[in-house]
């Protein structure tokens, strides 16, 4: 899916990371590094999911590029200048969204059934509602993926750990050549 993009090593770990195992993820590089794609790349292995944004701005830009790297499949943008009802969620097959519509959605018993992947961009921005948002899809949707894309979380230059499990405890590191330690979510 990488649309004649040469990949880093990080980004065919993830990719791996993505197809060998239904752990969450969190990517971690430089900004520019193309951790992006490696969250359009779970949307395209799920074929159904969202894609979280932490502005209306960078919601627009990212529902452009998957409308013009998916043009088969329907991208929808819900946040506070879009609404994203019941049918038009149902529909379609990609969501870009903020996490404040997020949050909105995931009170729906039909969210889990359309959404088996959550990315969630600039994660580093974890404010306490957004750790709330992460706990709740855990807590009510355990089987939803979860990828974190960063490029702030101070743990080693293209790390790929594992997405810290805040409600069980869990966290981890993927394998790989990194550097930097344990993932500190």
């Amino acid at each position: 899916m990488n649309n004649g993009h040469v990949l880093y090593e990080y980004q065919r770990t993830a990719n791996g990371l993505l197809e060998s195992t239904d752990r969450n993820l969190l990517i971690i590089a430089p900004t520019g590094a193309g951790k992006t794609l490696v969250g359009y790349e779970a949307l395209a292995k799920y074929g159904k999911g969202i894609y979280t944004a932490p502005t209306r701005a960078l919601c627009y830009e990212k529902w452009q590029e998957l409308c013009g790297m998916f043009p088969q499949k329907w991208v929808v943008i819900g946040n506070k200048d879009y609404s994203l009802g019941k049918e038009l969620f149902r529909r379609s097959d990609f969501r870009v969204m903020t996490p404040w519509k997020l949050n909105q959605l995931i009170q729906n018993s039909w969210f889990c059934d359309q959404s088996p992947v959550v990315v969630f961009d600039e994660i580093h921005g974890l404010t306490a509602d957004f750790e709330i948002i992460i706990t709740k899809l855990k807590e009510m949707y355990p089987s939803v993926r979860l990828i974190g894309l960063s490029a702030t979380v101070r743990v080693g230059r293209g790390e790929v750990c594992l997405l810290a499990q805040r409600t069980r405890g869990e966290v981890g590191r993927a394998a790989g050549s990194f550097s930097g330690a344990g993932c500190p979510l």
